[in-house]
């Protein structure tokens, strides 16, 4: 609902915040949705909303210039899971992970930790 300058000024903003308090700081992206499940599902229509993974990516793209930028760690969720998305491995909305996606990313944050 921002344009991707605001939203990267938004993050650098954030990032200014937490690293001069001495924070560790690990970027994860949004991961992918399964957009013809999550476009068309009655909740996120009602909220009117959509979901668009060449949005995400654009997010993602603009996460990693950052992450240059300030020597970070980035999860990249969007690689990780790719753009054609698996439904199996989402709860049935197709927008928030499922079991098997939350162990992909805590294994993708452990490695993040264990290499910062």
């Amino acid at each position: 609902m921002i344009s991707i300058k605001e939203y990267a000024a938004n993050f650098s903003t954030i990032m200014d915040a937490f690293l001069k308090i001495g924070s560790k700081v690990i970027l994860i992206t949004s991961g992918p949705v399964v957009e013809p499940i999550v476009n068309t599902s009655p909740e996120m229509k009602a909220t009117d909303i959509t979901w668009k993974n060449a949005d995400i990516q654009t997010c993602e793209d603009a996460l990693n210039v950052i992450a240059r930028e300030y020597n970070l760690p980035l999860v990249d969720l969007v690689s990780t899971y790719s753009t054609n998305p698996n439904p199996g491995l989402y709860v049935p909305d197709s927008l928030h992970p499922g079991s098997e996606r939350h162990q992909i990313l805590i294994e993708k944050v452990f490695d993040s930790i264990l290499t910062y």
